[in-house]
């Protein structure tokens, strides 16, 4: 995911029963802070605010001083039934630009090119061919960098499983290569019934052609997922 220095920032986490993983409210209201490059940053202000049982939002808005390239994770923690837990529940890139920006500029560069075309004469119609090429080639490039740079720091995918639980759930097995390391990675719902949910991957294991993963109980999911269900893996090791 990307954000821009000064953009509104959302997303939201969970807290369950240590004993039932049931969803269940913090002991107090848990807090979040911003991990910037590694290293913890208070200038990134932001307020946890509570949605529903177990379930609680967290805002802020980009620092100005924030520049492209940084990586930013989202850290928060909270005590359940006297138990503290800490975890990274988001994880965002920061660029000068997004995808919505470069489409908009592909677009008015793609209606330049169409008017010149419909100006030009029989007599430079091999040129005016050349040139559309050399225009659509450039476009393809440049959607590539753009798709690039979308989902740098993210692997997407979809839940394919009819008996997942709340603790553990199959992958789509075209969406990861087999020698990403997951030990330190978390995975986020981007649609679906968990949307905005992130949790840290217990473990994962390759069942062909699936890649299960598994949650630890104190941190399961307060619904099961659906298949079909939007991912995004955080924090993988390639």
């Amino acid at each position: 995911m990307i954000f821009r220095a000064g953009d509104a920032y959302v997303c939201q986490f969970t807290t369950q029963s240590t004993d039932t993983a049931e969803a269940t409210d913090a002991d107090s209201l848990p807090t979040a802070i911003a991990n910037r490059n590694g290293t913890d940053d208070a200038t990134f202000s932001l307020t946890v605010t509570k949605l529903a049982t177990g379930r609680y939002k967290v805002t802020g808005t980009v620092p100005a001083g924030y520049a492209s390239g940084d990586i930013v994770d989202i850290v928060a923690s909270a005590m359940v039934s006297t138990v503290s837990a800490t975890a990274i529940v988001d994880r965002f890139r920061v660029d000068t630009a997004l995808a919505s920006d470069v489409k908009t500029s592909v677009i008015s560069g793609t209606s330049t090119v169409v008017d010149a075309i419909a100006d030009s004469t029989t007599d430079v119609q091999g040129s005016v061919s050349s040139g559309v090429t050399s225009v659509l080639n450039s476009i393809t490039s440049n959607t590539a960098e753009v798709l690039d740079a979308v989902n740098d720091g993210a692997l997407l995918g979809a839940i394919t499983d009819t008996a997942a639980s709340p603790t553990s759930f199959k992958i789509d097995p075209n969406a990861f290569p087999t020698n990403i390391d997951l030990s330190k990675a978390a995975i986020r719902f981007r649609s679906g019934s968990n949307k905005g949910v992130a949790k840290p991957i217990a473990s994962y294991v390759y069942e062909a052609p699936y890649l299960r993963v598994n949650l630890s109980v104190s941190n399961a999911l307060s619904i099961a997922p659906s298949n079909g269900d939007e991912i995004e893996i955080l924090g993988y090791i390639a």
